[in-house]
């Protein structure tokens, strides 16, 4: 993989600008009072499907060709990443099947339902996801839109940070820290 820079970034955000909500970056007075700092905090709870991860999923089914869309997609996901592709697949009438385990959360599982995607539930203790997504892709032609090991779903993550920064740079607010969940790594 290449390496990501800022211009890739802004490419995505031009791309995907017009679908995402551009969430707020607000502050917390509570917060604020018992770190003795300024603490912002960027809403991307707010972002349609729920989370950053509708950005990358985004940005990488908009860069697909009309082939690729025409024979299908299919993602593996706990939840969040299992609806931004339904979602995206939804906006762009594309098929969508995600591999889920059958220990999501029962909301994410009825979600990914609502916005028209096909789920195969699998066992996460016996079974490897990537595995049965990989099979699948073989078998109908589908094309696979990873998690986070993806250059096009990082750059469309990265939007959020872009965000950030245009929205600091317009305040003239020079920040000491940041600070980012990095379970995954999908965002970071």
């Amino acid at each position: 993989m290449t390496l990501l820079n800022h211009t890739n970034i802004d490419q995505a955000y031009e791309l995907i600008n017009t679908y995402i909500i551009k969430t707020p970056l607000v502050s917390n007075d509570y917060i604020n009072q018992i770190t003795g700092g300024n603490i912002l905090f960027k809403l991307e709870n707010l972002q349609i499907t729920g989370s950053f991860k509708f950005r990358g999923a985004s940005h990488k089914i908009a860069k697909l060709t009309d082939s690729i869309k025409k024979n299908g997609l299919v993602a593996y996901s706990s939840g969040n990443h299992a609806q931004a592709v339904a979602y995206a697949s939804q906006q762009n009438n594309i098929s969508a099947k995600i591999v889920m385990p059958s220990t999501a959360p029962k909301i994410k599982i009825n979600n990914t339902k609502k916005y028209g995607a096909d789920i195969i539930f699998y066992d996460p203790y016996k079974e490897q996801r990537e595995s049965i997504a990989e099979v699948l892709a073989d078998k109908e032609n589908r094309t696979i839109i990873q998690p986070y090991d993806d250059h096009d779903i990082i750059a469309g993550q990265g939007t959020l940070g872009k965000e950030i920064a245009d929205e600091l740079q317009a305040k003239n607010i020079k920040p000491d820290i940041y600070l980012c969940c990095c379970g995954g790594g999908g965002l970071i």
